[in-house]
């Protein structure tokens, strides 16, 4: 072709369209895969969204229980909670494949 780009070439060529064909099934599978995992760590966006400092601050304002004295102390089964569910995540974003 004169214009240096050898199109016409590749498109007559049985062997090059063979080629261009298994790369362009393989990159639409790829693409795929792609999407399939980015779905899954979707529903965990707020592991890097959420202000950390901002989250942990306001849990522990409300993690409290008052006595019947008016102390505030830290109210441990809301942590335990917490602690849990952390660990939870941390094993299923461990599975993903």
């Amino acid at each position: 072709d004169a214009e240096g780009t050898y199109m016409r070439e590749m498109h007559s060529d049985m062997t090059v369209n063979g080629y261009l064909s298994l790369l362009s099934e393989a990159a639409a599978e790829t693409e795929g895969r792609c999407l399939d995992l980015r779905k899954q760590f979707e529903s965990y966006s707020y592991l890097w969204t959420t202000d950390l400092c901002k989250y942990f601050s306001e849990f522990c304002e409300n993690a409290v229980v008052v006595t019947e004295h008016g102390t505030k102390l830290l109210d441990l089964e809301k942590f335990d909670s917490a602690i849990k569910k952390c660990m939870e995540v941390q094993e299923a974003v461990a599975k993903f494949k």
